[in-house]
């Protein structure tokens, strides 16, 4: 069958960015063994474990909290209806500190004191690189079975069986990935003002730091905390990546966890402007412009 990057279901093969045979790309019969990400040797305190109530992870799978999307050939991410074939549905945690039934509570941002003084900006836009580059090699593929992601759920406090799967259709762990790429850098990330729980719900990245115009894209920078979700959707789910390049076309790229196809990916993924519900940066960094490069 031909290759589809980066969509590996129903295939005889694995497509490979980095294997060749006399410079030709080859594929490959079984899956690469994820290799351990060298992001988790980079000082860090755990954060304090929570799981999610059965009440919590019902409401978070609701049709009211979930999307669905399909992610093409090129990565770009379309929010589609309930009951579009091979869609992908992404459920949104409830606030840590939330009160039974409902999906917002009390947020606070932190640092993590290990992570303090690593570099700030310019060490999370270093880690995202790396992440990147993993991510591309294989490293974080396979959603609840990857080592890495599950290391990085442990990292963050936040218990993989509150995320995974709790029906055939979702997951919901990109807030997680985002919550653990500024912790390990250094920066402020989102939790309960109560708990101090490191947040799995996308939701609490709205009002994260200072707000960014999300209609000016001249205002946005590499690495900004962005919120998206479907325009005119009636879900009230949503999704948090970060901004990282626009090669132009209309698709802005997104780096985050829990993107593309199921069972989630690190990933590039590309959402159109109209998909923006909140950007938002918490550094005083200026930031970086966005490269235009599509490969970025």
């Amino acid at each position: 069958m031909p290759l589809n990057p980066p969509s590996y279901l129903g295939q005889d093969v694995w497509y490979s960015p980095s294997v060749y045979v006399n410079q030709v790309p080859v594929a490959l019969w079984q899956p690469a063994v994820p290799q351990p990400s060298a992001l988790h040797s980079l000082p860090v305190i755990p954060s304090p474990k929570y799981e999610l109530t059965q009440q919590q992870i019902a409401l978070a799978t609701s049709d009211q909290n979930t999307l669905y999307h399909i992610t093409d050939a090129n990565g770009n991410t379309t929010y589609v209806p309930k009951g579009t074939p091979g869609a992908t549905a992404e459920g949104t945690a409830p606030s840590p500190d939330s009160l039974p039934g409902q999906m917002n509570g009390p947020t606070a941002t932190q640092v993590d004191a290990a992570a303090a003084g690593q570099g700030g900006y310019a060490a999370f836009i270093g880690n995202m690189n790396k992440v990147l580059s993993e991510a591309r090699g294989g490293a974080w593929r396979g959603g609840e079975t990857n080592p890495n992601i599950q290391q990085m759920l442990s990292t963050t406090g936040i218990s993989s069986s509150s995320v995974f799967k709790h029906n055939p259709e979702h997951s919901y762990w990109c807030a997680a990935f985002a919550g653990w790429m500024l912790k390990i850098s250094g920066l402020k990330y989102t939790v309960g003002a109560k708990s101090g729980y490191c947040s799995a719900g996308a939701r609490d990245y709205i009002n994260f730091g200072q707000s960014i115009d999300t209609k000016d894209p001249h205002k946005w920078r590499q690495g900004d905390v962005a919120v998206v979700a479907s325009e005119g959707n009636t879900s009230s789910g949503c999704h948090v990546t970060f901004l990282w390049s626009y090669p132009g076309g209309g698709w802005y790229k997104c780096l985050g966890g829990n993107q593309g196809n199921t069972p989630g990916d690190v990933c590039l993924a590309g959402y159109q402007i109209g998909s923006f519900k909140y950007i938002g940066r918490a550094w005083d960094d200026p930031g970086r412009q966005l490269p235009s490069s599509p490969s970025s």
